[in-house]
């Protein structure tokens, strides 16, 4: 069962990977088809009754600046769902964003500090892969841990299977950081 699980996070592994070359590839090939989906098509503005932050959306962008900027301010005023769409941005890069791994992971902090599990699932695998922070399957353990606690399955999936590599000590150090990450966050 387990060797399944790590086939099937490694053949996804390999698709986030393909994935991510067809946009490099694209933005560097002047004549090439393939481009990066414009900001509004993957993370669309909140309607204009929908809240945010409490408030409703005063404008409805029409242009990928715009969106950003809106998503920025959102983001900058403490919104989690706003923050881990800035994360993606800047980890894909596009629609008038340059990848980052570093504000990337800078934007996952942010939302994964307020629990939103997503983001933590996203700092899991940037610190397996060693992308934007120094590669820690200690930290990698407990955010995974920490996303799996509120339901994600994926976030499980990849705990358990980095489990199997880490050490009992390492393993067992990564817990008590998820138990005190949680702790210090109880009212």
């Amino acid at each position: 069962m387990a060797r399944a699980v790590l086939a099937a996070g490694l053949v996804y592994a390999l698709i986030m990977v393909a994935w991510g070359l067809q946009i490099v590839l694209a933005q560097s090939a002047p004549n090439s088809d393939v481009v990066p989906r414009p900001i509004a098509d993957r993370f669309p503005a909140p309607a204009r009754d929908q809240p945010v932050l409490g408030k409703a959306a005063a404008v409805e962008p029409a242009d990928d600046a715009a969106l950003l900027d809106m998503w920025r301010g959102l983001a900058e005023e403490g919104d989690a769902k706003a923050q881990l769409a800035l994360g993606r941005l800047y980890e894909e890069g596009g629609g008038g964003v340059a990848q980052d791994d570093s504000a990337a992971v800078l934007w996952y902090r942010l939302a994964a500090a307020q629990g939103q599990p997503n983001a933590q699932f996203n700092l899991g695998v940037r610190y397996v892969m060693g992308r934007g922070v120094p590669q820690d399957d200690v930290l990698a353990h407990m955010w995974f841990a920490l996303a799996a606690a509120q339901g994600s399955a994926y976030a499980r999936s990849n705990r358990d299977i980095l489990a199997e590599r880490m050490t009992p000590m390492q393993t067992a150090k990564a817990k008590q950081l998820a138990r005190d990450w949680l702790a210090a966050r109880q009212p």
